[in-house]
């Protein structure tokens, strides 16, 4: 092989002398191509020589072309370098063709990864709004402090206001629980969370019972021994939503301050009946028969009015509370529910109108028949 580069050096050394005048140095180096080798060797193997040796001059041809370019400067160190650049642009196009490669052969691995951590993000998302949804419907804040419903203080405004949002926070949380989803419901502390708000709902009961049946009592008593006018009204309408709320949450207790200020006003309102009654009879022999029955029964309208306003007011004696804190869609039916509730309140206004003045029919009476005596 060294022999043969030697020649085919000398070959393309000679083919830069000054060309024959009858013969190229291409034809001659062409003609002494065709001359070498051995005749006896068949086509193929010399076409793979004559291949060989092609590829060789014309390495070496290129070669000293950017020799002497290089050697002399100018467009040729240019092309040398611009050469030098592709060969460096190609080895970089090729790193990153194997990047990619080796991106795509492992994008389904890169695509289960994202999937799964969309998913995981997802789950968390959702599990964050349910924790969310469970604390704003059971842990508000004004039930922040269960232990504190057990003695309420409902003596001052302030702590009326507290008392009675955390009353209302304790009514939306337990009468949402039906509404909510099966699975919250059946959490385990749901479930606790549901009994402890139960418990203090029991305890706020009773406090707020046990207070108002104080007051009802004590104004009561002293309407009986004192002349002043009535200030029962007054003293107990801050307490009107306490009981709306004992009306829905508990009705027993509700029941029962019914009939402790039914029974304590009654008493009261007897003695100013009969007093009337009585001073009105012995007025008869001095004044008009008509000025007397009209002072008595204007007495009496303004106590029955008075109290019918004021009872209907705080006892909600004309609403019913149970359908109007359900959400229930109106109907024809739903009309004539409403329709009955209303009927069911004015009956029931009556009928403690009744328990509150039971003298008064009996007292008019005997009133009116000791005037008819009385009359010539």
């Amino acid at each position: 092989m060294k022999y043969e580069d030697v020649t085919l050096q000398r070959e393309w050394e000679g083919a830069k002398e000054p060309p024959d005048v009858t013969v190229t140095a291409s034809e001659a180096a062409l003609g002494a191509l065709l001359e070498d080798g051995d005749g006896e060797q068949d086509a193929e193997r010399r076409v793979r020589q004559l291949g060989s040796r092609v590829a060789r001059l014309d390495a070496l041809n290129v070669g000293g072309m950017l020799a002497a370019a290089t050697e002399s400067g100018g467009a040729g160190a240019a092309l040398a370098a611009r050469l030098d650049d592709g060969l460096s642009a190609a080895a970089a196009l090729g790193a990153r063709l194997r990047r990619c490669d080796a991106l795509a052969r492992a994008a389904p691995d890169a695509a289960h990864a994202r999937t799964d951590a969309a998913r995981a993000d997802a789950n968390a998302r959702a599990l964050l709004a349910e924790l969310d949804a469970i604390y704003r419907w059971l842990d508000p804040p004004p039930l922040r402090d269960l232990d504190s419903l057990a003695e309420p203080v409902l003596t001052t405004a302030e702590g009326r206001a507290r008392a009675l949002a955390a009353a209302e926070a304790l009514r939306a949380a337990l009468r949402a629980e039906p509404t909510m989803p099966a699975p919250r419901r059946r959490l385990a502390a749901v479930r606790e969370r549901l009994r402890r708000l139960a418990r203090a709902k029991d305890q706020l009961a009773a406090a707020l019972a046990r207070h108002l049946n104080n007051a009802l009592i004590h104004l009561g008593n002293e309407a009986a021994q004192e002349s002043r006018p009535h200030r029962h009204h007054t003293e107990l309408a801050p307490y009107a939503p306490f009981m709306r709320w004992l009306k829905d949450m508990d009705e027993k207790a509700f029941d029962a301050l019914v009939k402790v200020y039914a029974g304590s006003w009654a008493r009261v309102y007897e003695r100013e009946v009969r007093g009337a009654c009585e001073a009105a009879r012995a007025a008869l022999c001095r004044d008009r028969t008509d000025d007397l029955l009209d002072h008595v029964l204007s007495l009496v309208e303004s106590l029955c009015n008075a109290e019918q306003d004021f009872c209907t007011q705080f006892f909600y004696l004309d609403i019913d509370i149970k359908s109007d804190s359900s959400d229930g869609e109106k109907s024809e039916g739903g009309e004539r529910e409403r329709g009955d509730g209303g009927r069911r309140a004015g009956a029931e206004t009556r009928r403690f109108m009744h328990e509150l003045f039971p003298a008064l029919e009996p007292e008019l009476v005997a009133l009116v028949g000791h005037v008819e005596r009385s009359e010539p």
